[in-house]
């Protein structure tokens, strides 16, 4: 079984995880409107001088910053100091791209930028920063990035004395917002699974896991926040962007999903909540809710935060609601729900049919 000790969070909602939850349980909406989404959310803001003082601030692309961030809150929550014999996995979409951004715009490319712009570049500064010198790398999977990276490192414990994971994205920059504007991905507000959602809302953030064997984790007498006890990926194969729910089937059908609720992938679109409502159906009955409607879509750090939103409604035995959902024929949760919470299903869809499925345990 596959142990997590500790964990670090930053997204809309805050930065840490008791800011996170306490604010993905209350009804303020947190969207900025359009003339302010080149700036990244107050509780993201609130970044500067708490990642470790030896990083200077502007030598950074945000992704950076959020990702040493939450990496620190993580090791801390986990007790641990740093070893060589650990494994990085940091994922991102999106990289350094303010700072491409700035490159192509000025025409002047920094070594420094380019050097720190690609979306591997993030894994290798944890791995320096902290003497890790097991395996070092990314996933790039869509936007199942962070639930693929979560399920590589999950092989990995025996090997390790711990393994780091994450993903940091900062998708809030003109690169970014300009390709899902030319997609058409893109919508007025977050509201998954109700009937007047029209796209996804962009999100920024990062989340970390350590994981750790039981064996080892016991050994040292750590305190075990949750478990990962299955996991499954699968391929639409159908197109690049329009979900068919084959490879959503795929996935859940080799789980038990036997589970209490479901942290949906979610993203407030009309054809890919509608393809997921259906074939979760198929599967099981119980709640379904998505953080997406609280702090957007997040990218690679998506199927991180969200898993560790479920370690949280384990540990809080509460079902948190789907904010942004009004109304329609798809039933999603539109109030927190307390009650005995032991299982989750958690699901991350990306773009090019990319599936993988969850689940996370008491």
């Amino acid at each position: 079984m596959v142990c997590i000790t500790g964990y670090g969070m930053i997204d809309a909602c805050g930065s840490n995880p008791d800011q996170c939850w306490s604010s993905m349980l209350n009804d303020r909406d947190l969207h900025k409107p359009i003339d302010q989404l080149f700036e990244p959310s107050d509780a993201v803001k609130s970044l500067t001088g708490l990642y470790p003082d030896n990083i200077p601030e502007g030598n950074l692309p945000r992704t950076m910053k959020y990702g040493l961030y939450v990496v620190d809150q993580a090791l801390q929550m986990a007790g641990l100091e740093p070893k060589e014999n650990v494994a990085t996995i940091f994922s991102s979409l999106t990289g350094g791209n303010e700072w491409n951004h700035q490159m192509i715009t000025t025409d002047k490319y920094r070594p420094k930028k380019v050097i720190r712009g690609p979306v591997d570049a993030l894994c290798s500064y944890i791995a320096q920063q902290y003497g890790f010198t097991g395996l070092n790398t990314c996933v790039y999977s869509a936007c199942a990035s962070g639930l693929v990276s979560i399920s590589l490192a999950a092989q990995l414990v025996d090997e390790y004395d711990y393994v780091v994971v994450g993903g940091s994205d900062a998708g809030i920059n003109p690169i970014d917002m300009g390709a899902f504007s030319a997609l058409r991905a893109l919508g007025t507000k977050s509201r998954p699974f109700d009937d007047k959602r029209d796209g996804f809302i962009m999100g920024e953030g990062a989340g970390c896991l350590i994981l750790e064997s039981e064996e080892k984790a016991n050994a040292r007498g750590a305190k075990i926040y949750a478990r990962i006890s299955d996991y499954a990926h699968a391929s639409d194969a159908y197109d690049e962007t329009q979900p068919s729910g084959r490879g959503a089937r795929i996935c859940l059908s080799k789980l038990d999903t036997n589970v209490d609720a479901v942290n949906a992938h979610g993203t407030s679109t009309p054809l890919g909540d509608k393809v997921e409502y259906d074939v979760v159906r198929e599967f099981t009955n119980a709640p379904i809710f998505s953080n997406k409607g609280k702090i957007g879509h997040t990218f690679a750090a998506a199927g991180v935060l969200e898993t560790i939103y479920c370690v949280l409604a384990i540990q809080h035995n509460t079902i948190p609601h789907t904010h942004g959902y009004v109304s329609g024929e798809m039933l999603a949760s539109s109030m927190n729900i307390k009650t005995e919470v032991n299982r989750i299903l958690n699901n991350s869809f990306g773009f090019g049919g990319k599936c993988c499925s969850m689940i996370i345990e008491r």
